[in-house]
């Protein structure tokens, strides 16, 4: 039995798994990102799976703290991937993404792009549903609840995505990185043939 609570932020639903994981067994697009911190910011690794057919996506696992050396990060992150399956970083920390290697992490940097982190957002708010388990990932749920375009002092919306408390939601796009890409490329080439 999976139960279900709409949330307005990125139209998230925020879903907590009854019974025996519900549906994990089934996920067969298993992808992983990881965004870095140490002291101010948290390091957030983040396991999820994305259902291309219904355009959903599955937020099943995290690790997140603050002041995790990067030894004691790596084995958190291999309990909950057994199987080292690949992990798309925060590319901005090369020599980190190189210690988590040696560490025996398989683990490659993002391709950020010009406008990623919009291109990033708008993607995961045309999904069908973001699900996401708030027991195994409060700090995943809280963010996606509470990320919201800033206002001006007049109430007005900024237009610009901002960059606090979205240390799940980056690992996220990192971790989709290949799908929003592909979904820009196809998007550019729909709109030549309307041109």
């Amino acid at each position: 039995q999976l139960v279900m609570q709409p949330s307005t932020s990125f139209g998230v639903t925020i879903a907590t798994y009854a019974g025996q994981n519900l549906g994990a067994g089934r996920f067969d697009r298993i992808k992983n990102g990881l965004d870095f911190g140490y002291a101010g910011d948290p390091l957030a690794y983040i396991k999820m799976n994305y259902d291309k057919t219904h355009r959903r996506l599955f937020i099943f696992g995290e690790v997140y703290g603050v002041r995790l050396n990067n030894r004691t990060a790596v084995k958190k992150i291999k309990r909950l991937n057994p199987l080292n399956k690949l992990i798309t970083a925060d590319s901005a920390e090369p020599r980190t993404i190189n210690e988590f290697k040696v560490l025996g992490l398989n683990i490659v940097g993002a391709r950020k792009g010009p406008d990623s982190v919009e291109n990033g957002i708008k993607w995961l708010q045309d999904l069908e549903a973001i699900i996401i388990d708030p027991i195994r990932c409060p700090n995943a749920s809280r963010e996606f609840q509470e990320y919201e375009i800033e206002k001006d002092k007049e109430g007005n919306l900024k237009g610009e995505f901002p960059d606090k408390n979205n240390h799940s939601i980056d690992a996220v796009r990192y971790g989709l990185e290949a799908e929003i890409t592909r979904a820009k490329a196809r998007a550019g080439r729909n709109r030549g043939r309307y041109e």
